[in-house]
């Protein structure tokens, strides 16, 4: 066996240098060669497919389909169903709004029962009737009547704006009849009693009357009767023997008493209920109320005063300037009549605005009463104010909420946070922007300072932080390896406890407004107002202190006692 040759690595190299490489220019894709004429020579035909030995296979011949039925069709095959397309996205509703105006209605109410035992007072309580000819003047018989009539108190419903009166009335009549046989009178009956104070007759009557408030304060109603039951007449008949048997039954006679007593009774129960408007009317003092109530609100009401503390204006901090409610009422109208318990109610409403104004009292010039005009929307509050949140305020609020708070990170010390110092750092193009310096302890101790904006979210009613970015005060370095770390926790912690709702902040606000309202007329108007709507329109942070302007709403509910 011959001996492997070894080869060293420079004799490798030599047999590898003795290679020529030769540069050939690129002229692209490969191209045919060419003869001597330079002529492209054909190209080869590309060789035949062989003939395969296997014998080609068939395809099926489809079958037809089998009829269902006779007469019927194939069944079509089902067809895919088209996708479902997708609902397009909801658009994003847009934030709350707080009414513009304030509607102050102010109920003005009459005991409905003493109000009607004054109309009662009107209506004739007893009627004495002599004798008096009931019958056709050209009738053969003559028939007369005399009678006492007596009534219970009235009965007296309201509803819709409308007085509905029933009147039960008693009565004892006599009734006597003659007639004449050639020039002799003849009397058939010369007293029939028709009733007694015993057992009376009876006659139930209906009327009604429709209120309605004018534009000039009047109150107006015309009553109307509806409706008059006499009952059953009295049974049986009277008879004379004259010349000849006269006769005549009692319900023949019935409707001439009947009509006598009607056209008696209704005139005057129509009368004194004509005049229950001008009773309502009297005791409302729609007019006179109305003038006061205008004349009264458009005075400044003291909303607070200077080093006042919980001042309303500055989120329970000392005050620093004094404060005025200002009315500045647009239009006056009133409620038709309808019943509120017990009461016959109308409401007043005055509707305009509510500016809360701070300084020196604000000198006005109170406009004169206008026309009246239906009153329409529901009673309820709206107002402008500035609003001043002391940052100290709202640092307390979230040292609270994070103080020993641990932060949570993967393969780190435990760390907690100490302190919170909220500090606002104003620059001219970010007046929302504040500092945080949140000391942190426990395996490392340092501080930590954060920068945010302030921004207002509307849906939720609070003021939030946003755009967070902090560095690390410290030389320590195993702490802004921390900190880096723990970045994300950290910003979570404070974007979820660096909230502060406004509605506490400005219920004291809220409290005052409808206190001062209520000393619009000392004694006589009781106010209580709900807070429901919040809405910040701007602020900005500055000298330690957000100051805000709002606009609030509510609900406001008044008493009134004349």
């Amino acid at each position: 066996m011959l001996p492997t040759p070894k080869l060293s690595f420079a004799t490798l190299l030599v047999f590898l240098c003795s290679c020529t490489i030769v540069r050939v220019p690129y002229s692209g894709p490969s191209s045919p060669p060419r003869g001597a004429a330079g002529k492209p020579k054909p190209a080869k035909g590309k060789p035949k497919p062989k003939p395969s030995s296997q014998a080609p296979t068939k395809e099926p011949t489809p079958k037809p389909a089998k009829p269902s039925g006779p007469g019927k069709p194939a069944k079509p095959k089902p067809q895919p169903k088209p996708p479902t397309p997708r609902p397009a996205p909801k658009p994003e509703e847009p934030p709350p709004s707080v009414r513009e105006g304030t509607q102050m209605v102010v109920p003005l109410r009459v005991a409905f029962d003493e109000s009607v035992k004054k109309v009662d007072s009107l209506i004739q309580k007893t009627i004495t009737q002599d004798w008096q000819v009931v019958s056709d003047p050209k009738s053969a018989t003559k028939i007369e009547v005399r009678y006492t009539v007596w009534r219970d108190p009235i009965k007296a419903k309201f509803d819709d704006g409308r007085l509905d009166v029933s009147v039960n009335v008693r009565y004892a009549a006599d009734v006597r009849a003659s007639t004449k046989i050639g020039k002799r009178v003849i009397w058939i009956t010369k007293g029939e009693t028709w009733g007694t104070k015993a057992e009376p007759q009876r006659v139930a009557a209906k009327f009604h009357a429709d209120f309605k408030i004018q534009d000039d304060f009047r109150v107006t109603a015309e009553a109307k009767l509806d409706d008059i039951d006499f009952g059953p007449a009295p049974s049986g008949q009277v008879c004379v023997k004259a010349l000849a048997k006269v006769c005549i039954t009692k319900e023949t006679v019935a409707p001439m008493v009947n009509k006598n007593l009607q056209k008696q009774l209704v005139p005057k129960i129509e009368q004194a209920l004509d005049q229950a408007d001008a009773q309502f009317e009297k005791q409302l003092n729609l007019k006179k109320q109305a003038q006061t109530l205008w004349t009264a609100l458009q005075q400044p009401q003291s909303l607070q005063q200077l080093g006042q503390g919980r001042c309303p204006t500055e989120a329970g901090a000392i005050c620093s300037t004094p404060a005025w409610l200002v009315a500045k009422p647009t239009s006056i109208g009133v409620s038709q009549p309808r019943m509120d318990g017990d009461d016959l109610r109308v409401d007043l409403g005055l509707a305009g605005q509510l500016v809360v104004q701070l300084g020196d009292k604000p000198a006005v010039k109170p406009t004169p009463l206008p026309k009246l005009e239906p009153v329409t929307d529901p009673p309820g509050f709206a107002f402008k104010s500035r609003l001043h949140l002391p940052l100290s305020q709202l640092n307390e609020e979230l040292s609270k909420r994070v103080a020993n708070v641990k932060l949570d990170g993967r393969n780190t010390p435990d760390i907690v946070i100490t302190y919170v110092k909220l500090v606002d750092a104003f620059e001219g193009r970010h007046p929302h922007r504040l500092s945080f310096a949140v000391g942190v302890g426990g395996a490392l101790r340092g501080e930590l300072k954060l920068q945010g904006d302030l921004e207002w979210d509307a849906k939720a009613r609070e003021l939030s932080i946003e755009n967070f970015d902090y560095t690390v005060d410290t030389d320590n370095e195993k702490l802004q390896k921390l900190s880096q770390s723990q970045y994300v926790a950290l910003r979570k912690l404070v974007a979820d406890k660096a909230r502060w709702k406004l509605d506490a902040k400005a219920a004291a606000l809220t409290e005052a407004v409808t206190k001062a309202l209520g000393g619009v007329l000392a004694g006589k108007l009781q106010v209580d107002g709900e807070l429901t709507d919040v809405q910040l329109e701007n602020f900005s942070v500055k000298d330690g202190v957000v100051d805000a302007a709002v606009a609030l709403a509510g609900k406001l509910d008044i008493a009134y006692t004349p």
